[in-house]
């Protein structure tokens, strides 16, 4: 893959950080919504946002921060960690919402009723971002890309060079397949159901 021309790399540093700064702001102002008010706390539509809204905060400010860790850095490494903590999780609380709307406006149960098998909803992405999010951490997979400087799943540390540096590629790609794009298309596939239903 072809380098960016410095043009193109000036949007890649601007774009995802406007974004991220304005995803930030509004994941932020929902949880504080949420918080501030007793009532809202023990509602199922509001745990669910407040769930998706951390995730969302934590997935946008990984974006905000994008490539500006260096290289091969602690902080580098906790911005692809962060990425992988809240991802995936955030759109399997978006299915959450989504089967909230079906299971409230569909199947009309009652607010007690989802609230006793919404902790599945909650409870089963961070757990899965934990796992998603550790297991690659702990094998040393959170590296940043070659091309772009950003830190995620790749299998080569920047300034790696030889047959001793370049891992198994495959399994770089199998789990990346199976713990995250999967999720993500099944949460996805849920969340279209779910909808189509309301």
């Amino acid at each position: 893959m072809e380098a960016f021309t410095d043009q193109q790399q000036l949007v890649l540093d601007i774009i995802p950080r406007i974004t991220g700064m304005m995803s930030m702001l509004g994941s932020s102002f929902v949880m504080y919504q949420v918080l501030k008010n007793p009532q809202k706390r023990t509602m199922a539509y509001h745990l669910q946002m407040l769930a998706l809204s951390c995730a969302d905060f934590l997935f946008s400010f990984s974006w905000f921060i994008y490539n500006w860790p260096a290289p091969d850095s602690g902080w580098c490494t906790a911005n692809g960690f962060i990425m992988l903590l809240g991802g995936t999780p955030e759109a399997m609380f978006n299915a959450g919402v989504c089967v909230y709307y079906m299971f409230f406006i569909y199947f009309r149960w009652s607010e007690e009723k989802i609230l006793r098998y919404q902790r599945v909803f909650i409870i089963f992405p961070i757990i899965w971002g934990l796992i998603i999010s550790i297991l690659p951490l702990a094998q040393g997979m959170i590296n940043p890309d070659p091309v772009d400087g950003a830190c995620w799943l790749h299998p080569t540390p920047a300034g790696c060079s030889g047959s001793e540096c370049t891992p198994d590629e495959h399994y770089y790609h199998l789990y990346r397949f199976v713990f995250v794009l999967i999720p993500l298309w099944i949460s996805f596939g849920v969340a279209g159901i779910s909808m189509s239903f309301v």
